[in-house]
């Protein structure tokens, strides 16, 4: 009797530590593995250095315990505020210090289902990944087709960086993997509707986005000293809640964010889908860098695009004529 005890106490212990095995996620420290495919890895590099001032709080890596909580609280209330820095170094913040208290907050700004600026959001969604608390991958796997090309990205980053598994863009197979992999909290199929625009929310359009996007900006870059100057149109719009009624008032944003040194000439407009499209032509491509990275960096504007400029290209543009910035 004693030796079928002592046998059915030890398959005991192992079906508990089966279990135990089965279910444990190990979130992945920084420096990501290998898991990360090259555009996730291109797309993290280039989002760490354009918002370095944003993002690198390693100043508070040996804050002392005390120190910690007073930030920690302070943190947690402008969590509740309106955008701004103190917003953004708030989320980056509660990050760094590794803050189980801010899951739930970051997550409700993360999946917030209203068209906002999304600065806040995709900061979110990227702190939430540092964070390691798996309880948030559900729904941070509807974010892979947000039409924020930010957060789409940093919701596949943190989903590798709390699950140890990489699924890419593919959010279907994700909510798979977690279905038959977890048991709670369950992952819904049904699909979000993170935008009224049936452009930005087409899944296909996002993905060739993506592409152009990191073929342009996010390769290595190698210098020719003697390259000519090349013309490059870029066009922007506005990003919701901002909605300027004549192009004088899309100019005028574009102005006031308007990078230092760098020469633009130009500026057209049109209408398309009821929304105002500028123009604006560089003529280098460190100019053209510039420019773009202010759209991505801006609340109120957002890079459609920027491409080289055929001769062809100009002329349709000069034909365009100079806007009524009244109208």
């Amino acid at each position: 009797m004693k030796r079928i005890a002592l046998t059915l106490i030890l398959l005991g212990v192992t079906g508990c530590t089966m279990t135990e095995e089965k279910s444990a996620i190990k979130p992945i420290e920084k420096p990501l593995p290998e898991i990360l495919n090259a555009e996730q890895k291109a797309f993290m590099e280039w989002t760490e250095t354009h918002f370095a001032s944003f993002l690198d709080r390693s100043e508070y890596a040996s804050l002392s315990e005390s120190d910690r909580e007073s930030l920690e609280s302070r943190w947690l209330d402008l969590l509740q505020s309106s955008q701004g820095g103190s917003y953004y170094n708030a989320i980056a913040g509660l990050a760094a210090i590794k803050s189980e208290k801010a899951v739930k907050p970051l997550l409700t700004i993360a999946t917030e289902q209203v068209e906002k600026d999304n600065r806040g959001r995709w900061m979110a969604t990227r702190a939430l990944g540092i964070l390691g608390d798996e309880s948030a991958v559900p729904e941070l796997i509807h974010l892979i087709y947000h039409y924020n090309q930010n957060t789409r990205f940093w919701a596949q980053i943190s989903l590798v960086r709390l699950t140890g598994v990489n699924f890419g863009a593919d959010w279907r197979r994700w909510g798979r993997w977690w279905n038959e992999n977890r048991e709670k909290p369950p992952f819904s199929s049904d699909k979000i509707a993170w935008t009224s625009r049936a452009e930005w929310a087409d899944e296909q359009m996002q993905r060739q986005t993506d592409k152009a996007f990191l073929a342009r900006y996010a390769k290595p870059k190698t210098t020719v000293p003697s390259c000519p100057p090349q013309t490059c149109i870029v066009s922007f719009e506005a990003i919701y809640p901002f909605q300027p009624e004549t192009a004088g008032q899309l100019l005028n944003a574009f102005h006031e964010e308007h990078p230092d040194g760098v020469r633009t000439h130009h500026y057209r407009f049109e209408v398309k889908r009821d929304a105002l499209i500028g123009y604006i032509c560089v003529d280098t491509e460190a100019d053209t860098d510039a420019i773009c990275s202010m759209l991505n960096e801006s609340d109120r504007l957002r890079l459609v695009e920027a491409v080289l400029a055929s001769e062809k290209d100009l002329q349709r543009l000069y034909q365009m004529g100079q806007p009524s910035l009244q109208r």
